[in-house]
């Protein structure tokens, strides 16, 4: 007497039988549902993977539109689809699909896996800031945005590092006992009558913006890091390349959530052209460098209320929102990072 198995059983067993590659058993359970369930579109779509995976392309594209006649908004018939459209090399179709499971499932966490693999298949961030570090060899560094103070941790080689943040309690005190901890609000700290002091009077070579993931902060922060720095400076911000739309809203609903700190590259590239900018797409949320940096320049003080008029209400277009800005887009771990650095690194040794 064959047992009952309710939906999870099912699902559980196929996944099961698919992590062994066993793709005749996974088809004869999902047949057995779509015998008794036909217009369960998510089904369809588990037999469209089924079948691409066996290689037969034409009976997976008939399942995958049987799957979407019946609901082609279903958050898991979407997430097959992306899944098939991420192994067919057609990133643009997978983030699509992913973006529309990650709106019905926010809480799904495969989804965000795959899209960090599509999307930023080199070193990730940390990696990335090492390789700066190492390549800058920054004396005086300041971070906006310990958190547990990994990114920090990193400059331990230099003279003065300080962290600012509003919040040290998750901060690993060993990790960074090199550096000045400051418990404040960014805001907060560049406001400080004794700011100057904090950094000793010194020019900041090197400075991480990871702070709060809202437009206006993360352009408070670089107005104000930018007075603090010298022209041969670079500032780095992180969470500049939201994987799908809803990530980079001003509204958190998402696990992985960049905020809209996005728009703050837009701004720049439009507002401050005298500045080199360039987005590394790294893992989990890209990194920007900006270089050629102007401490006197007051465009963006000046013009701040207009251009938050400009920018909060505009919505993420999506990963790809830097094409044809004159924003430069490399991927992580490009050959061409160094070169990049290498007139900054040239102009310190003078």
């Amino acid at each position: 007497m064959s047992p009952k198995l309710n939906d999870f059983s099912v699902g559980l067993l196929v996944q099961m039988c698919l992590t062994v590659n066993e793709l005749d058993s996974a088809a004869d359970l999902v047949d057995a549902m779509l015998r008794k369930r036909p217009q369960d579109a998510a089904c369809h779509a588990v037999r469209a993977f089924l079948w691409h995976r066996g290689g037969d392309a034409r009976a997976a594209d008939e399942s995958m539109g049987r799957a979407r006649a019946i609901d082609a908004a279903d958050p898991l018939v979407c997430y097959i689809a992306g899944r098939i459209a991420a192994q067919k090399g057609d990133t643009d179709e997978a983030v699509r699909q992913f973006s529309r499971t990650i709106e019905g499932l926010p809480w799904f966490r495969p989804p965000f896996g795959l899209l960090d693999k599509l999307l930023f298949p080199g070193p990730d961030y940390m990696d990335l800031l090492e390789q700066i570090h190492a390549l800058l060899r920054p004396r005086v560094y300041l971070e906006i945005g310990v958190n547990r103070g990994k990114s920090l941790a990193l400059s331990a080689a230099g003279e003065l590092a300080v962290g600012v943040d509003p919040n040290l309690s998750r901060c690993s005190r060993s990790s960074v006992s090199h550096a000045r901890l400051v418990e404040a609000k960014s805001d907060e700290f560049f406001a400080r009558a004794d700011l100057h002091a904090v950094l000793e009077g010194r020019p900041v070579d090197l400075g991480f913006i990871d702070g709060m993931h809202l437009f206006e902060y993360g352009l408070r922060d670089f107005i104000n890091m930018e007075r603090m720095c010298r022209a041969g400076s670079v500032i780095l911000i992180h969470d500049v390349v939201p994987c799908v739309p809803v990530v980079g809203a001003r509204q958190r609903t998402t696990r992985t959530w960049t905020g809209d700190v996005w728009k703050v590259l837009l701004c720049l590239a439009r507002h401050r052209p005298d500045l080199d900018l360039t987005l590394v797409m790294t893992s989990p949320s890209g990194l920007a460098i900006v270089r050629n940096l102007d401490p006197s320049n007051r465009v963006l003080a000046d013009k701040l209320p207009s251009i938050l008029d400009e920018y909060t209400a505009m919505t993420c277009p999506g990963y790809n929102y830097a094409a044809d800005t004159g924003i430069r887009v490399i991927p992580s771990g490009h050959a061409g990072l160094a070169s990049l650095l290498k007139p900054v690194v040239e102009a310190r040794a003078r």
